[in-house]
């Protein structure tokens, strides 16, 4: 099984860096891809999935209008990468990051960036709290050395070491009593 995928490997390194060398090659003096590519990455993402609605809703108008708009992004896109007029996409580029920063200020001003960003926060805490019991219960899972009691009034989880037989165990956060057999 080792041998195969270092074959595998190799073949890959082979293959996969001489196509990287070629496409940096192409893209030599290309204009690439900058903030306003990204912008319209994220737009053509988007539009995505309202096609997708669109389509579930069996609007056909609607599902052919942002099918032609997403090509037409695809198409602007392509050019903008593949763009040897580094001047004029340069500036292109600058005119968004203006326009850009404008809005952002407009957004900040209103308070909305705030809402938004404490929105995000919120997620992100609750989804990092979600990770952490994940790990604290593999820790638990793992763990042959000691046993674990949850406090019935608290919800306090106790740690108490295993073989001990039937044990009561004083709950440290609020002093209920627990039994238990270790």
């Amino acid at each position: 099984m080792g041998n195969i995928i270092d074959k595998i490997r190799a073949w890959c390194v082979r293959n996969f860096s001489a196509f990287g060398g070629w496409l940096n090659q192409f893209m030599m003096g290309r204009n690439g891809l900058d903030n306003l590519g990204r912008a319209m990455i994220w737009l053509y993402i988007i539009l995505c999935f309202v096609r997708m609605f669109f389509a579930v809703l069996r609007l056909r108008v609607l599902t052919g209008l942002s099918g032609l708009m997403l090509n037409i992004i695809f198409i602007l896109l392509l050019f903008r990468l593949l763009s040897k007029n580094l001047y004029k996409r340069q500036a292109e580029n600058q005119k968004w990051l203006v326009l850009s920063a404008q809005w952002r200020d407009r957004w900040r001003d209103a308070g909305i960036g705030r809402s938004v960003r404490r929105a995000a926060d919120a997620v992100t805490k609750f989804i990092s709290a979600r990770v952490s019991q994940v790990k604290r219960f593999i820790m638990r899972v793992k763990d042959r050395e000691h046993k674990y009691f949850t406090c019935e009034s608290c919800g306090a989880v106790c740690r108490v070491p295993k073989g001990k037989g039937k044990i009561m165990i004083t709950c440290p956060r609020c002093g209920n009593q627990i039994k238990g057999k270790s």
